[in-house]
C-alpha cells in the first residue's frame, strides 16, 4: 500500500468504493445504499453523551456474521441499535473493532441519538459526492466545481458541524476546570504560608 495515497474504503454491501465526505467530520459515504463508514470516536462526538461508548461496549464479543469491514474486509460485529442506545428495536450497526470503524446503514442512521445541535443534519451531514451534471466523483478539495465538466456543485449547508461542536464542548469543559484568571491564588497561597 502506498502511504502517500488515501486509504480506499468499500461498501460492505458490494456497491463499490466509498466517497470521502468532510461535511460533518470525515466519513465515507456510499452513493448507492446511502450508508456510511465513520470512526467510532468521531461517532461518539456526534451522539448524546455515552451513546458511542455503549455501542463500542456492545460490540465486544458480539458475533461476526460476514458483512465485511469497509477498510480491512474482515467480518464485522453486528450490534443492534436498540441494545446500544434506543428503546425501540431497529436495524443493526456493524462495528469493526480492529479498525475502530462503524458501518451505519441508511435505515439505522435515522435512529441514532445525535446531539440536539446536530438534529437537522444527523450524524453524517449530506454533502455532495458526485457531480449532478456528469456524475464524476466530487471531492471537497475541488473548490465547488466538478473537476471534469466544471459545473458548480452546491454544497449542503451545515448549521453546526461535529468538529466545531466537539471543540466547543471540550473548551467549556477545560474552562470549568481552570482557575479564574482574576483570582490571585498564588498571592493567597503566599499569604497563608506567611501566617504559619
Amino acid at each position: 500500500m502506498d502511504p502517500s495515497q488515501p486509504p480506499a474504503y468499500w461498501c460492505p454491501l458490494g456497491e463499490g468504493r466509498l466517497v470521502r465526505n468532510d461535511s460533518n467530520g470525515v466519513h465515507y459515504t456510499c452513493d448507492v445504499c446511502h450508508g456510511y463508514a465513520i470512526s467510532i470516536w468521531l461517532l461518539g462526538e456526534l451522539l448524546v453523551e455515552g451513546a458511542g461508548a455503549a455501542m463500542w461496549r456492545s460490540s465486544e464479543g458480539a458475533p461476526t456474521h460476514g458483512v465485511p469491514c469497509p477498510s480491512c474486509r474482515q467480518p464485522m460485529a453486528e450490534v443492534a441499535v436498540s441494545a446500544a442506545v434506543v428503546p425501540e428495536p431497529g436495524p443493526p450497526l456493524e462495528i469493526c473493532r480492529a479498525c475502530e470503524l462503524v458501518w451505519i446503514g441508511h435505515a439505522a442512521s435515522v435512529l441514532l441519538p445525535v446531539l440536539p445541535v446536530l438534529d437537522e443534519t444527523g450524524a453524517a451531514a449530506p454533502g455532495p459526492t458526485h457531480c449532478p451534471n456528469c456524475g464524476a466523483v466530487y471531492l471537497d478539495t475541488d473548490g465547488g466545481r466538478c473537476r471534469y465538466c466544471r459545473a458548480e456543485i452546491e454544497a449542503a449547508h451545515v448549521g453546526a458541524a461535529a468538529p466545531e461542536v466537539a471543540r466547543e464542548v471540550a473548551d467549556a469543559h477545560l474552562k470549568a476546570m481552570l482557575p479564574d484568571p482574576h483570582d490571585d491564588w498564588v498571592g493567597d497561597y503566599i499569604e497563608r504560608e506567611g501566617k504559619r
